[in-house]
Order: structure tokens, then sequence, then C-alpha cells
């Protein structure tokens, strides 16, 4: 066996070099694809973040977007109420006020009522209420009030 071996060491020194070129090469080419898968993967992983960063401001901008919608819309909710309130006080003021005249009014007829009973010598007599003239079973001061 050492006589083949002396004999072919040439040959087994030069396929010794070459396995051993192919072992280095297979661990050089492992370690580029691993290089490779690793570079891929992280590669994907920081396109997949920037995909989800991306999907997340565009969810906060339609939040924000949806949010300046609702505003505008209680905005203008608010004015339309505002302005239905300040007619409603407008018109509580104009009834109010037509309330005031009324009474102003009925207590300056009673006034006169009375003085046309004072005037007729009827000073005694008191307006009924309900009775369109305000003179109970006084034919006289009817006639004489109305012109009859």
């Amino acid at each position: 066996m050492i006589t083949l071996i002396a004999r072919y060491w040439q040959l087994l020194a030069g396929a010794g070099a070459v396995l051993a070129c192919v072992i280095v090469f297979n661990v050089w080419l492992s370690k580029a694809k691993s290089a490779a898968y690793t570079r891929g993967f992280e590669t994907a992983a920081s396109d997949c973040r920037k995909a989800r960063e991306a999907a997340q401001r565009a969810r906060d901008a339609q939040i924000d977007a949806i949010r300046k919608q609702e505003a505008a819309k209680r905005a203008d909710l608010q004015a339309r109420l505002d302005a239905r309130n300040e007619r409603n006080r407008a018109l509580d003021d104009e009834i109010a006020a037509a309330n005031q005249a009324a009474e102003r009014a009925r207590k300056e007829a009673e006034r006169l009522a009375n003085e046309d009973l004072a005037n007729d010598g009827l000073a005694g007599c008191k307006p009924t209420p309900g009775v369109s003239d305000g003179y109970r079973d006084d034919l006289s001061a009817y006639r004489a009030r109305h012109g009859h």
C-alpha cells in the first residue's frame, strides 16, 4: 500500500487539493447563499414594516378626515341650532311685548269703562267678566256707551 501511495502521490495530492478546493467553494457558496437569504429576509421585513407604517399613516389620515367632517357637521348643526334659538328668543320677546301691550290695553279699557260708568252716574256698577260691554243688566248705560 505504501508503494502504491509512493507511486501515485502526485495524483493523490492533486485529487486532495481538488477535493479541498471543492469543500472551500461549497463553504463559500453556502455562506454567500445564507448572506443573500438574510439580506432578502431583512429587505422583506423592512418592506413589510414600511408597508405597515404607510397603512397606519393612511388610516390615521382617514380618521383625521372623518373627525374633521364630523367637526364641521357639528359646527353646522350648532350654528343652525343657535340661529333657531335666536329666532325663538326673538319670537318670545315679541310675544312678551304683545302680552304686555294687551295687558295695558285691557287695563286702559277697564279704566275707560270705569270712567264711562262714573260719567253715567253708575260708579257702583262693576264690570262683569265675559260680557262684551262690561255692564250687567244696565240697558241705559249700554245705550249711552254705544250711542243708541
